[in-house]
């Protein structure tokens, strides 16, 4: 047969793409220390997107590799710091929307601020951890203490924003806000203000 008649792809064994996947892992560890050192070239920027941050995980699969090219599923996943249980989750959560929804200066939180600033800017230790956020988030969508709708977006209207707003008749929100004393949030809760 010659070559370059064979339409058949060579197919990766399976130890070859696991051992590809590991190195893939860690090459995307290494991508924030570089950025952090001033190392990272800025056609490489986007890399940071599916670094992992501290406190989270990333797990690399390899699915398919051929001479089409290579398939890869990226997973990030948080591992929150000790004592980041449900309960503190939760609680620092309503506490902070409830904050930010009392603020007469913010007509609504956009699910990003809320998600970016807000939280982190908590004090919280699980809320320095981004896909930690995004989890306690989630989690609260869930069991029905936040909810989200989309508002016009003051800045561009053609783009709606995603805003997130406590439930404040489910008994859990009510609840948490009960046992609170009005205002108190871990930190200093001053990034309530639109940045």
């Amino acid at each position: 047969m010659e070559s370059g008649s064979d339409t058949s792809a060579p197919v990766m064994a399976q130890e070859d793409r696991e051992s590809l996947g590991r190195r893939l892992r860690r090459a995307l560890e290494k991508v924030e220390e570089l950025a952090q050192l001033g190392g990272l070239p800025p056609c490489l920027e986007d890399l940071r997107l599916v670094s992992p941050s501290r406190g989270s995980r990333l797990h690399v699969e390899v699915q398919r590799a051929d001479k089409d090219g290579v398939e890869v599923e990226l997973r990030l996943s948080a591992s929150l710091p000790a004592g980041g249980g449900g309960d503190d989750l939760r609680t620092t959560l309503v506490q902070v929307l409830d904050l930010a929804e009392r603020n007469p200066r913010m007509s609504f939180v956009a699910l990003k601020f809320l998600r970016e600033k807000l939280l982190p800017g908590s004090g919280a230790e699980w809320a320095q951890v981004p896909e930690a956020c995004q989890a306690a988030i989630s989690q609260c969508i869930r069991e029905g203490l936040v909810q989200t709708e989309k508002v016009p977006n003051p800045r561009n209207p053609m783009f709606p924003v995603t805003s997130a707003k406590l439930n404040r008749a489910h008994p859990g929100v009510a609840s948490i806000l009960e046992s609170s004393e009005p205002g108190s949030v871990v930190g200093d809760g001053t990034s309530a203000s639109e940045s």
